[in-house]
């Protein structure tokens, strides 16, 4: 199957369901992002010593906050 054929598929697909359209090299990014997250966190965990994720995750939620805050600010 052809990629464009997929993608006009899902833009039809989106359409229908009244939903914003996307494209499947979304897919590819989105997936991209979650393993380097997945081993960014892993990183961090390892050079601080946390014992568990959950410690490790608040700097990553905290860049996400402050990231936001700059986008709102300008």
């Amino acid at each position: 199957i052809a990629i464009s054929s997929v993608n006009d598929a899902i833009e039809g697909a989106c359409a229908k369901a009244g939903v914003p359209r996307f494209r499947t090299h979304q897919l590819r990014h989105t997936k991209a992002t979650r393993v380097v997250e997945a081993e960014a966190l892993k990183a961090v965990r390892a050079v601080l010593g946390h014992a568990s994720d959950e410690s490790s995750r608040i700097y990553g939620e905290l860049d996400a906050l402050h990231l936001e805050l700059a986008r709102q600010t300008g």
